[in-house]
């Protein structure tokens, strides 16, 4: 499966912004372009072609958000609203292949329950390939990109679109940290709380790939590796509690009082893990662990001032 730079690693601090700004987003949707395809046709060869074209259009919003005063309004709004429907119709298929894979090794009192399990990953492939077709007819998605992209250098005022990327990537860095944390949970945080903060961190991640080449040396080193393991823990933490609530329902579609039993204690297993990888991540995510991320990240703007 093909590859593509999380980083924008062409930049430099001293670039001007307008040019970032365009190789950015032409990577960022360039990636959704190349995996949409494969998600809709041969998702049946690779069950990460649909996670690649999901978490493609994650990093191509961030992008559209953080670069939003080099685009004009309707075309990242189109874009935005494009993204955001293959988002949503590849949701279902996801979860489903996550699920086929957790519960693939289960006892043989799984089979009945797999078998459902692969006939609704067949019915969701469908909303996949229904919101794929007109974007990939006639290379609409493409087209749409391009004049995307053309408008990039100009939109922006001369001021704007020709500041050094390192002192605007300094600017943004100071808005995505304090949306960060604002998401910030007390100690016991509701799952609710979590879900929450998974958001927040996955943005700001997102966000860290974009900037970085206008950043000094230990975001990439430092924050970024903080950054990933946070939101693969509250990642992990949020799909044991989701998976726990879907087997919850579908314990009412049991075939038999065997698989009921079955389907309960995988039920049970999911919310077992999911209190006890909460318990770990409270440990592991210390007011003091903030501080030091904190230390890195306000330092590297009072070091440019």
């Amino acid at each position: 499966m093909a590859s593509f730079d999380k980083w924008v690693s062409d930049a430099s601090p001293d670039m001007v912004v307008g040019n970032v700004a365009r190789r950015a987003l032409k990577l960022r949707l360039g990636n959704v372009i190349h995996f949409l395809p494969l998600a809709a046709h041969l998702a049946d060869e690779s069950i990460e072609y649909v996670h690649a074209a999901r978490v493609g259009t994650r990093r191509a919003h961030t992008g559209l958000r953080l670069f939003a005063d080099f685009v004009p309004d309707k075309h990242r709004k189109t874009m935005s609203a494009a993204l955001r429907s293959i988002r949503r119709s590849m949701g279902n298929a996801r979860d489903l292949d996550v699920y086929i894979k957790r519960f693939g090794q289960a006892s043989s009192d799984a089979e009945s329950f797999l078998k459902r399990l692969k006939r609704k990953r067949r019915r969701a492939q469908m909303p996949i390939i229904e919101c794929a077709t007109p974007l990939l007819s006639g290379q609409r998605l493409r087209q749409q990109t391009a004049k995307l992209l053309k408008q990039v250098r100009s939109h922006a005022k001369k001021s704007l679109r020709e500041q050094a990327f390192g002192q605007w990537a300094s600017g943004k860095l100071r808005e995505e940290w304090h949306s960060f944390l604002e998401e910030v949970p007390d100690s016991n945080p509701s799952a609710g709380e979590l879900h929450q903060f998974r958001i927040a961190s996955k943005r700001f991640r997102y966000a860290i790939e974009l900037l970085s080449s206008g950043l000094p040396a230990p975001f990439q080193e430092v924050v970024y590796p903080q950054a990933k393991q946070l939101q693969g823990q509250l990642g992990e933490i949020q799909d044991h509690a989701v998976a726990a609530e879907k087997l919850n329902a579908c314990k009412k579609q049991a075939d038999g009082r065997s698989e009921r039993a079955m389907l309960a204690q995988f039920e049970q297993d999911e919310r077992d893990q999911y209190h006890g990888k909460s318990e770990a991540f409270a440990h592991w995510w210390r007011r003091d662990r903030l501080n030091d991320l904190r230390t890195v990240v306000e330092g590297s703007w009072t070091t440019r001032s």
